[in-house]
C-alpha cells in the first residue's frame, strides 16, 4: 500500500465555498470499524468503536455523541434532512418512470418496425400508433430494421 504523506487540499481535498464565502475542505476517509490489523491511536480507536457500536468510551466519543444527538434533536435539521430525502426519492421515481416510458416506446417502435418490415402493417399505420409522422417513423424504424 502506498504511503501518501501529502494530504494537502490541493492534492487530496475537495473545496466547498459557503454562501457566506467561507471555504471548507472536505476529505474522504474510509474507516473499517471491524478491522483487526494495524496500529492506531487511542483517540482514533475510540472514535472507531463509537462509529461501530455507538458506545461512548472517552472524551472524543462523548463529544461526537453529543454532536450527533444535537443534530438528531434539532427540528430544523430533521426537517431539512426529511425534505432532502423526499426530494431525492421523487427524483429517483421520476427517473425510473422516464426510463420505463423510454423502454416501452422503444419496444413498441421495434415491434411495429418488424410488422412493417414483414408486411403485416403499413408504415403510415405504424406511425399513427406511435403518434408520429410517417417520415419520423421511417427514420426511427431504420434503426430497428437494419438490426
Amino acid at each position: 500500500m502506498e504511503d501518501n504523506k501529502d494530504l494537502t487540499p490541493e492534492k487530496s481535498g475537495v473545496y466547498f465555498i459557503s454562501k457566506h464565502g467561507i471555504i471548507f475542505i472536505s476529505y474522504k476517509i474510509v474507516l473499517n470499524t471491524a478491522g483487526t490489523e494495524g496500529e492506531i491511536s487511542g483517540e482514533l480507536k475510540e472514535v472507531i468503536l463509537y462509529l461501530g457500536s455507538g458506545k461512548v468510551t472517552g472524551e472524543y466519543s462523548r463529544e461526537l455523541d453529543e454532536a450527533v444527538n444535537a443534530v438528531k434533536t434539532n427540528e430544523d435539521r430533521r426537517l431539512e434532512y426529511m425534505t432532502m430525502m423526499i426530494h431525492d426519492m421523487e427524483i429517483r421515481e421520476e427517473g425510473l418512470a422516464e426510463g420505463i416510458a423510454i423502454g416501452e416506446a422503444k419496444g413498441r417502435a421495434e415491434i411495429l418496425s418488424a410488422l412493417v418490415k414483414d408486411g403485416f402493417l403499413s408504415a403510415s399505420e405504424a406511425a399513427k400508433r406511435l403518434n408520429m409522422t410517417e417520415r419520423e417513423f421511417m427514420k426511427l424504424s431504420g434503426q430497428y430494421i437494419a438490426q
